[in-house]
């Protein structure tokens, strides 16, 4: 039984949230950001993945090799997700990691004929490198897209 609530602390230690992140978790370029109260942050596949308590708002990040367009790169990280080509003009100016990136808003319709809001960034890093950023979320007015948007604003560059 003792075993047992220690296993049950340990789980709920390593899920806490509010604390600063670092992606990746060593080398550079590489960001750090805090983990909203109740959401949990976990590498997937290469990419840092952060979701909600009830798992509807999703951000994801990845930083990557690439020397193209931003155009090119939102394209190609989009590309699986069976999300309309963007054009330039859905382009839109942001600054991020203190410097000059962008963000496409997004629409997609699911499989249920349902939209749920997305929003792509990207930003050059230099050398070689890009990070990208998706955010999903239920609805363009919740907690959880704040909260999610916030995540993305207060992203810092690891030192």
């Amino acid at each position: 039984m003792r075993s047992l609530a220690l296993c049950a602390l340990l789980l709920f230690a390593t899920s806490a949230s509010a604390d600063d992140v670092r992606y990746p978790a060593t080398g550079t370029p590489a960001v750090t950001f805090k983990v909203p109260d109740g959401w949990v942050a976990k590498v997937m596949d290469g990419k840092m993945v952060v979701e909600s308590a009830d798992v509807s708002t999703v951000v994801t990040i990845f930083i990557e090799p690439w020397s193209g367009t931003p155009e090119a790169l939102a394209a190609e990280a989009l590309k699986g997700e069976e999300i309309a080509p963007i054009t330039s003009d859905d382009r839109h100016g942001i600054s991020i990691l203190n410097t000059g990136g962008d963000w496409w808003k997004l629409s997609p319709t699911g499989p249920a004929g349902k939209s749920r809001p997305q929003i792509f960034v990207d930003v050059m890093l230099g050398d070689g490198k890009a990070l990208t950023a998706l955010m999903v979320s239920p609805d363009d007015e919740g907690p959880g897209y704040h909260a999610a948007l916030h995540l993305l604003d207060r992203m810092a560059m690891a030192h």
